[in-house]
């Protein structure tokens, strides 16, 4: 996987590229700790429109959750967009989505189907 980090105003936008795969998915949560800004960004926009593969691990979704939800200590106000539009991770987002939920995490998650729409909601949000 090819991904790239854009710190924004409010966030940080990852734009995946490529073979997605189970270690890859951790990294994103560490990039965060690591440069000190979970307790200071308003959101994160995940764009997987150009993944192209995914190395299916069934507890991925699940093994995210747990390391994302015990980070929410340092950000309970946090929101997420993630944009994909084909089925190849849908059911990763969803299963993230729904443990993140299950587990607590205050986090308020959404997936588009586009970048724009991401971007409004984001925009739309009341932190």
């Amino acid at each position: 996987m090819s991904h790239k980090t854009v710190w924004e105003e409010l966030g940080v936008y990852w734009k995946i590229e490529g073979t997605l795969t189970s270690t890859e998915l951790f990294e994103f949560n560490e990039e965060l700790l690591e440069a000190n800004a979970i307790d200071k960004i308003k959101h994160f926009l995940v764009d997987c429109l150009d993944v192209t593969t995914y190395l299916d691990d069934t507890d991925d979704a699940e093994l995210t959750a747990t390391q994302s939800t015990s980070i929410t200590m340092y950000n309970k106000k946090l929101v997420g967009a993630f944009v994909l539009d084909t089925p190849l991770l849908d059911g990763l987002v969803k299963d993230y989505v729904a443990n993140m939920a299950a587990m607590g995490a205050p986090w308020e998650l959404e997936q588009f189907d586009n970048l724009e729409d991401a971007r409004n909601w984001l925009k739309s949000m009341t932190y």
